[in-house]
């Protein structure tokens, strides 16, 4: 029944089929509407009661700073301990944790890539991890960065910056940010 319905991430192509996939898609639009209980008066009068759904998806910006890294061709990022299901009735995260990739676009105005995550939740630890693609087919990655504390601390709208290194100690920059998260726009009557 409803007290146990959970909604779940769908799992990434090319991810091993099991319980908890390796690797999920962004959430989005995932409403939940919950109400404790109505009391209805001894007159058995109707009784009006306004529901308002609630955004489960979590809408988490990355922006990369290359530096004076060059002949940058792409750039990708994957974050860890993401939260694969939620339960409806009380937005309580299920156990088990996937992974998410996103790739980014180059914003010539900020000078910098940027992508989008938009996930039901977190369990620590977080680790990210970016993988930068270059015009002559070389790649490399950073190694993984722990930024728990910033998804746990950083307030909707708020922004944080991290430092990551990729090999030979050429610094990339990151910008953390969460953005408002959407409330529901609809209600109804009971």
């Amino acid at each position: 029944g409803y007290d146990s319905a959970s909604v779940h991430a769908e799992e990434a192509s090319g991810s091993p089929s099991r319980a908890i996939p390796s690797y999920i898609l962004p959430v989005e639009n995932v409403y939940s509407i919950s109400i404790g209980e109505i009391r209805i008066p001894d007159n058995s009068q109707p009784v009006i009661v306004e529901l308002v759904p609630v955004n489960l998806a979590k809408r988490i910006h990355i922006a990369i700073d290359p530096k004076e890294i060059e002949d940058i061709e792409w750039i990708t990022f994957t974050v860890n301990g993401i939260v694969y299901s939620v339960r409806l009735k009380d937005q309580d995260p299920q156990p088990g944790t996937a992974a998410i990739a996103a790739g980014t676009e180059w914003d010539p105005q900020t000078g910098r890539f940027t992508g989008m995550i938009s996930v039901l939740g977190f369990y620590e630890p977080n680790e990210i991890t970016i993988e930068v693609g270059y015009t002559d087919g070389t790649r490399e990655s950073t190694d993984g960065r722990d930024i728990s504390d910033i998804l746990r601390d950083l307030e909707e709208g708020e922004t944080a910056e991290v430092e990551l290194e990729l090999p030979r100690n050429r610094p990339i920059g990151l910008t953390v940010s969460v953005l408002d998260w959407e409330s529901g726009s609809g209600s109804g009557e009971v």
